[in-house]
């Protein structure tokens, strides 16, 4: 299968799991309460996220000259900043495609070799999973109750039927745990030299030689007061919406932090900008906090909306504008780099 049919793929695919996301979640909706939503929102908040946002894709940006500067690398905050940006854009059309962009402009812009900084991305993205897995790790030791009954009350109906067949479905389980251990012992060999387990221990390897990287980084210090910062922003710049309706301007910094770790799972997924993950994650987790408001369903819906909207708009804007100045800079570098009447005709296709 050739690169750009797996791209095209891969497009067609979190496109259609956004949809059916989307469908599931809004069917028999008042769209009504959304334009209510938009129009009744304290935007003083919104604007404060935005620079919230700003804040922690600035420190982001910081943060990977930090880790590129061992490599002998020195690129200037403005194009570090302009291609984070960038990469953030294009992860709202492409998911996970906007990383090799990124590293793609910043060797446009600075000549830094696009293998070493999409290496250093990597690496950051290592780093990322790490601090949310530890952060779901302090959720689940502070609020496994509430979570319980969060999956509970949402998934009810289709849990109902499975708590008489609770011990069955523990014996599959162990039973099927047994088998696949029985299964890999017994062909180990052929496993071990096949395609997936080469992919597979390829992965535990690089998540392994990311953690010794760390490590690496010469000016600790920055580099974890950056990391910390900007899961600081992240959490601040989606508890400050709260402030933007009454029914939510009352919910504690803690509610904050849970919906710091659950949306974060959530913009994770395989799809453009967590569009309907995020949604169908963040609404039960409001839906209970907000229970002794006894809001409606859709009412909480509208503004999980509401949210998730201002903070994509935040990133398709800025992006957007960073996008056309790094497309911008790399042509004038081009068309500056040698006198046009010296180039080759394949070079003044180029920069064309």
């Amino acid at each position: 299968m050739s690169a750009t049919v797996r791209k095209v793929l891969q497009y067609v695919i979190s496109l259609a799991i956004a949809t059916a996301l989307l469908l599931y979640l809004f069917q028999d909706f008042n769209f009504q309460l959304i334009a209510e939503a938009f129009k009744k929102a304290d935007y003083k908040w919104v604007v404060l996220s935005a620079v919230l946002t700003f804040t922690s894709h600035l420190m982001r940006a910081h943060r990977w000259n930090i880790i590129l500067k061992p490599l002998g690398y020195t690129p200037s905050l403005y194009t570090s900043f302009l291609a984070v940006m960038s990469g953030y854009f294009i992860n709202l059309v492409v998911p996970r495609g906007g990383e090799v962009a990124r590293s793609g402009l910043l060797q446009k812009m600075e000549r830094i070799p696009a293998t070493k900084a999409f290496g250093t991305i990597v690496l950051e993205r290592i780093i990322d999973v790490l601090i949310l897995g530890t952060l779901i790790v302090m959720l689940l030791a502070v609020e496994v109750d509430q979570i319980t009954q969060i999956i509970t009350s949402t998934f009810s109906s289709k849990l109902s039927g499975l708590q008489s067949k609770f011990y069955l479905i523990v014996i599959a389980g162990v039973g099927l745990l047994l088998l696949t251990v029985l299964i890999f012992f017994r062909f180990k060999q052929k496993i071990q030299q096949s395609l997936l387990y080469a992919k597979g221990m390829d992965i535990v390897k690089k998540v392994l030689e990311g953690v010794v990287s760390i490590l690496k980084v010469k000016n600790q210090g920055a580099f974890w007061f950056h990391t910390i910062g900007i899961w600081a922003m992240y959490y601040l710049m989606a508890f400050v919406l709260f402030q933007c309706f009454p029914i939510t301007s009352d919910l504690s910094p803690w509610v904050g932090f849970t919906v710091l770790v659950v949306g974060g799972i959530g913009m994770a997924a395989p799809v453009q900008g967590g569009i309907g993950a995020y949604h169908i994650l963040i609404t039960p987790v409001l839906m209970y906090y907000l229970a002794s408001k006894n809001p409606q369903k859709d009412e909480v819906l509208s503004i999980v909306t509401f949210m998730h909207a201002a903070q994509t708009l935040v990133t398709i804007m800025i992006g957007g504008v960073a996008l056309w100045l790094s497309t911008a800079m790399t042509k004038r570098q081009n068309a500056q780099s040698l006198p046009e009447e010296d180039m080759t005709e394949e070079e003044i296709k180029a920069v064309q």
